[in-house]
């Protein structure tokens, strides 16, 4: 389904008509949720992001696209960079540990790491060094802003499985923080179908299992729960 068909999809199931100039940012949000949540292998990439840094300071901001998990780094002579601390906090402890002043400045990086501040991902590395590096990361799935566009990440089969109910509960946990006698019977079933449309139902394949067919098995994010709000890298 494009932009425009999950909108009134999502008109459908929420009855409220002043949210509809939200309907928009809940389907982008409740995409992001997901591919911040599971591993999807179209967003991951195949060609590296060149990226350039200066050796004047250690700490860059990373590039707009990028969503999550740096798995690759090499450096401006095609060597591997070591990418260190991919777990939970992201910090920049390794490199601290290596050149604490980060004042060393070579020729080439060495080893290469991301790490957060509030919400916003930074690329640190040691040594320092004026070249362009290549990154291979999880970038962000397409924004969808006009009425034809189409999730590039997930199949269309499993549009109207995931997607819609993720947006259908952003929409529900606005009207919830909004609204003092919500009733949580309907975000609670939007829960449910959710649940169905990752993990299947009946002889219906689930996206989590089409997954796993497909590709290697996916990589669950967040804990125990799929379907509460994200964090990782967007904060919520």
């Amino acid at each position: 389904m494009n932009l425009a068909q999950l909108q009134d999809r999502l008109g459908d199931a929420v009855k409220d008509s002043s949210l509809q100039k939200r309907f928009k940012d809940f389907i982008n949000e409740g995409i992001l949720a997901l591919t911040d949540q599971f591993d999807i292998p179209s967003l991951r990439l195949l060609e590296p992001w060149p990226f350039s840094i200066t050796s004047d300071k250690w700490i860059f901001r990373m590039p707009e696209n990028f969503q999550k998990r740096l798995f690759r780094c090499v450096a401006g002579d095609y060597k591997e960079v070591r990418v260190t601390h991919q777990g939970k906090p992201l910090v920049f402890a390794d490199l601290d540990q290596v050149n604490i002043k980060h004042d060393i400045v070579m020729s080439h990086v060495q080893m290469a790491a991301v790490a957060l501040d509030g919400i916003t991902p930074y690329l640190g590395v040691y040594p320092k060094a004026a070249e362009t590096l290549g990154l291979w990361y999880y970038r962000k799935p397409l924004y969808l802003d006009k009425a034809g566009d189409v999730c590039d990440c997930i199949p269309e089969s499993f549009h109207s499985d995931v997607i819609l109910p993720r947006a259908i509960i952003k929409s529900y946990e606005y009207l919830q923080d909004q609204v003092e006698t919500f009733d949580p019977k309907a975000l609670q079933y939007w829960e449910g179908q959710l649940l169905a449309g990752l993990n299947g139902s009946g002889t219906k394949t689930g996206f989590l299992k089409w997954l796993q067919k497909n590709y290697n098995p996916p990589r669950r994010h967040g804990g125990r729960n799929p379907i509460g709000p994200g964090r990782g890298f967007y904060g919520g």
